[in-house]
């Protein structure tokens, strides 16, 4: 007991010194969290410098474009309109683009100059992030402090300055948009938030209207800050709904609104104001609006005396009932009943619009996630932290609508058991789908009959906490893999991800109205819940339902998890510290400190703080030295005008470090071009329809990598026809040492590996079809005499069902050489590539296969094979330095650029002109991803 009252003491005057010293004391724990964050973020810098030049560089792709238009804003005031050096020969047109970006680095860097004169613009665009990643931080804090409290507030910018999910798109070099788009969006829900919960009207309009023109600042920056609109205009909703939409709301919100869209009409005449009535995004926005007015001038002001007349139904309700009717007879009148009936799809279409077509689902960050992939980027215990705070959060809530004489049934058990039955699903996830599967729908009786029986003791708190438990974790765990039931597929993972919101929201209307029929007292509780928690439940929703539609989008989701896991490790810290028993107390307290801050492997902050600096330290730039050394070439060989062709990926990097025009690019302003340049540049065989295209866009190299042949599969989707006639891909086959076999004339080189038939293949009468057979190995015998390499027939193991059978295949890439064989067989190619692990190199050490699709293609003959194709004059290849081959990393191989030359008699007429200029798909076929 003594030991017990020291710590006591001890404790009492810790409390107390924090309590007397807090109000600086955060501010120093903050600048320390922002050290921390910005040492992490600069450790990449050191490596950001082209050796070239000896300038810094960006860290990828579209950091790139930003540092380009910096530049120009710098030395010209600002930016183009039209970019001449993009879409050649129309050029970009920059009007729609969000480039508040590049004045802003390149106001940052005029700022730096006053100061530090020798302060370079390229230094100021790869500092950037971590400038923003500052600013974000402070604003993060201010935010969570006002909305909770300080220590929530810093674990929570503690969280977001060094976890791994927050980390690649705020580093130092990274400086796209993404991480400048979400500081503005912090820096305008926090000026809302100033607005909404200040208590006088000049106070609600002025931060209301910083808060909208920050949110316009936003638009101009990145696309994802619509989101703002949509969590205002659902939170205005909400507190009309539930009867909390008091003045300061009113004021704060019509604030907000009018200054936005007064801007918007001023600034943008030629846009249809008609585009934000329709959008899913912004339309709430506009309901809201119409519904505030209403209800502000019904019931707040008494207009018409109706406040009286209307007391048998919420006056929140009758609200939004009549701006519901108000808005389909608009919408029907202007708009036709077609809208309407179309929202069914277009809501549905919010989860999965970036699988909707053949180039997003090319595109790796826009592939839809499944909760592994939130595990492998946050880790499962942060996943089960967010989760299970939420539900607090949500309990906190609505706790005051709790009598203590109704509390039978223990609160704290009953939200035990949820947790309890969803850590032992993560950990069966490890183990089996199938222990997955049977545990979740076993779990579903016990949470049933705590459900059932705090309903029934009218323990609205366990009742409510329970329920939203119970969809937030089945909605997110919807999609949790490809191999388990709840895959996003199958129909009990559908009614999980669809089925269980809707009957969440029923449930809170019925209980909602059965509160102000049937128990007034109760009613007039929920007016007392503090509408902050409408605030981040709303956020963190919106939020959920971003992140499962796009792997990329776990960067923005990363906030709001930051705030809820925080809220919930003070949530159990107060509980823990507030305790009577000194032995559970301390116990609790220091638990929760072990597993948040513990230096070994399962302390959270710990361990995010190594695996963010082993990122931060271990990643450079992407135009990395072969790039660089291309780009010398490039800039010291090509006329200025020169116009490069090639995959959409590389053009920012070769209009900024080659300093030259385009055809294509990450921006991807036209879609159509990228189909004409995978169908007749990058998987074509006629040289005459790629010279016209070639033409008409005025190029004069054609430039093409290694990356291009994992890519393969991407482009032949994106340049396919409707029915997908140059779908394939570029697998490899590894040698199998065990099974090649010296001869006496030589060696029979054995590579093994895994490729599917593109089409349907008939060889001795029987037939191996496309989708169901495919090639287990190829057969390479080498014969050697008088010291001299000579390749015989090469084969092909075709299996299909339980037969295996070998087909000769007709040519073989050695070398930049190709051997071609008259058996007749698979219409296909291998091209014999070496293997390199150190300063070992097998030249026959592994293979790529050539379909009969891919090996005629232009690409696999210039690239892979080294033929020499007419019209293109192979001028630039750095094959010395990095040959093509399996390295330990991966494949790898040169930068290779071709001069084009052509023909003398070359003429397109002003139709074929006009089509390889056009800006539109002209069959939506083409486009559209299905089979």
């Amino acid at each position: 007991m003594e030991n017990i009252d020291v710590l006591d003491k001890r404790s009492e005057r810790i409390k107390e010194f924090f309590i007397k010293k807090k109000n600086w004391l955060q501010y120093v724990f903050l600048a320390i969290i922002i050290w921390i964050g910005a040492n992490i973020r600069f450790k990449p810098i050191r490596n950001l410098i082209d050796t070239t030049t000896g300038k810094y560089i960006t860290l990828e792709l579209d950091s790139t474009l930003w540092l380009r238009y910096a530049k120009y804003v710098v030395e010209n005031g600002r930016l183009f309109d039209i970019d001449p050096m993009r879409n050649v020969p129309l050029g970009a047109d920059l009007s729609d683009l969000g480039s508040f970006t590049a004045y802003f680095i390149a106001y940052l860097f005029k700022i730096f100059n006053l100061f530090i004169p020798s302060i370079t613009i390229e230094f100021a665009d790869i500092i950037y992030p971590i400038v923003a990643t500052i600013i974000l931080s402070v604003f993060l804090f201010l935010l969570v402090k006002r909305l909770f409290d300080w220590r929530i507030a810093l674990l929570s910018v503690l969280f977001i300055n060094i976890i791994p999910s927050f980390l690649f798109r705020s580093l130092g070099g990274s400086s796209d948009h993404d991480i400048l788009g979400m500081m503005l969006s912090i820096m305008a829900l926090y000026f809302y938030v100033v607005a909404w919960q200040s208590t006088k009207i000049r106070y609600n309009i002025l931060f209301a209207a910083i808060s909208a023109i920050i949110t316009l600042v936003g638009l101009k920056t990145a696309g994802l800050v619509t989101f703002i609109f949509l969590i205002i205009g659902v939170f205005v909703l909400i507190e009309i709904f539930f009867n909390k939409f008091e003045d300061n709301s009113f004021y704060s919100f019509i604030g907000w609104f009018i200054t936005v869209f007064l801007i918007i009409i001023l600034s943008d005449v030629e846009k249809p104001l008609v585009i934000y009535f329709t959008s899913l995004t912004t339309a709430p926005v506009f309901f809201a609006f119409l519904a505030a007015l209403i209800h502000f001038f019904i019931f707040h002001k008494g207009i018409l005396r109706l406040r009286e007349k209307l007391n048998f139904i919420p006056s929140g309700m009758f609200s939004i009932v009549v701006s519901t009717v108000l808005v389909v007879i608009f919408g029907l009148s202007s708009l036709g009943l077609n809208f309407f009936l179309s929202l069914p799809d277009r809501l549905v279409n919010i989860f999965y619009q970036f699988v909707s077509n053949r180039w997003i689902t090319t595109v790796a960050e826009n592939h839809v996630p499944y909760v592994t992939d939130w595990f492998g980027q946050m880790g499962k215990f942060y996943v089960l932290l967010f989760i299970t705070g939420s539900i607090f959060l949500f309990y906190v809530a609505v706790k005051k609508l709790l009598r203590s004489d109704r509390l039978k049934t223990p609160y704290i058990l009953s939200v035990s058991l949820l947790i309890y039955f969803y850590f032992l699903f993560l950990y069966l996830l490890q183990k089996s789908s199938v222990l997955f599967n049977f545990g979740i729908i076993i779990g579903v009786f016990p949470l049933s009959y705590i459900i059932y029986s705090s309903l029934k003791e009218k323990n609205y708190p366990l009742f409510l906490s329970n329920l939203y438990g119970v969809f937030i974790s089945l909605f997110i765990f919807s999609r949790y893999s490809t191999s388990s039931i709840f895959n996003g597929e199958t129909l009990i993972s559908k009614f999980a991800f669809f089925g269980t919101p809707i009957i969440f929201i029923i449930a809170i209307i019925v209980a909602y109205l059965y509160a102000f029929y049937k128990n007034r007292e109760l009613f007039n509780q929920i007016n007392q819940i503090d509408s902050k928690y409408f605030f981040i439940l709303l956020w963190f929703i919106v939020m959920i339902v971003a992140a499962t539609s796009a792997v990329r989008l776990l960067f923005e989701f990363s906030l709001v998890t930051a705030i809820v896991s925080s809220f919930f490790v003070f949530y159990v810290f107060d509980f823990f510290w507030k305790n009577k028993n000194n032995y559970l107390k301390y116990f609790g307290i220091i638990l929760i400190i072990v597993v948040i801050f513990s230096p070994f492997s399962f302390g959270l902050i710990p361990k995010y703080y190594e695996l963010s600096m082993n990122q931060a330290n271990g990643i450079g730039p992407g135009y990395n030295q072969l790039w660089q050394m291309a780009g010398k070439w490039a800039r010291e060989n090509t006329p200025e005008d020169a116009v490069f062709a090639h995959w959409w990926d590389y053009g920012y990097w070769v209009q900024s470090g080659f300093e030259r025009s385009t055809v294509t690019d990450g921006g991807n302003f036209i879609g159509w071009w990228n189909y004409l340049m995978g169908r007749y540049a990058l998987t074509g065989d006629d040289l005459g329809q790629l010279m016209k295209f070639f033409y008409a866009h005025n190029v004069t190299h054609f430039l093409a990598i290694s990356d291009d042949i994992g890519k393969y599969g991407a482009y032949s989707l994106i340049g396919s026809d409707q029915n997908f006639d140059r779908l394939s891909s570029i697998p490899a086959f590894g040698l199998d040492i065990q099974n090649t076999q010296e001869t006496r004339d030589g060696t029979v080189f054995v590579y093994t590996g895994g490729a599917g038939l593109d089409e349907n293949f008939i060889f001795n009468g029987e037939l191996f079809p496309a989708g169901g057979a495919g090639i287990g190995r190829f057969v390479v015998p080498v014969s050697i005499q008088n010291g001299t390499s000579a390749f015989l027939q090469p084969r092909a193991l075709l299996v299909y069902q339980n037969r295996q059978i070998e087909v000769p295949i007709k040519c073989i890439y050695f070398q930049n050489q190709k051997f071609t064989f008259n058996a007749n067989g698979l219409n296909a190619c291998l091209a014999i590539i070496p293997r390199i692990q150190g300063s070992q190199i097998n030249p026959f050490g592994s293979s790529l296969y050539l379909s009969e699709r891919v090996s005629k293609t232009f690409f696999a003959r210039m690239y892979v094979g080294g033929e020499e194709i007419p019209g293109f004059k192979l001028v630039y290849d750095n094959e010395g330095q990095i040959p093509l081959g399996s390295y330990d990393v991966g494949l790898f191989g040169p930068i290779k650029i071709w001069k084009v030359s052509y023909p003398e008699d070359l003429t397109i007429t002003d139709e074929e002109r006009e089509y390889y200029l056009q800006r539109s798909y002209p069959d939506p076929e083409l486009y559209l991803l299905r089979r």
